[in-house]
């Protein structure tokens, strides 16, 4: 999943985020340069709908406004022609 982060108008570098499944984390990462994160691929080995989230980890600098929105991800894994197949769909609260 990529997303950009935007600081004052600026790209921000070094902002996390946490990938979590039923209110575990399983990865943080770090946005580039470019305000991109990018989490390492999910492998699904079975049929069925997996559901994640995505969200800002806040930083201690109080000049700063961290996102608080969650994205809440399903991805349905679905056999088709004999491989599996894996659809995202991807929303945002508020």
């Amino acid at each position: 999943m990529d997303r950009l982060k935007f600081f004052n108008g600026l790209k921000g570098n070094g902002f996390s985020f946490a990938l979590t499944n039923n209110g575990k984390i399983i990865e943080t990462v770090k946005s580039d340069k470019n305000g991109n994160i990018e989490f390492p691929e999910l492998v699904f080995n079975a049929e069925g709908r997996y559901s994640f989230s995505v969200y800002e980890i806040a930083g201690n600098d109080s000049s700063i406004v961290y996102d608080d929105r969650i994205y809440d991800i399903t991805v349905s894994v679905e056999r088709e022609a004999n491989e599996l197949v894996a659809n995202v769909s991807i929303e945002k609260d508020g």
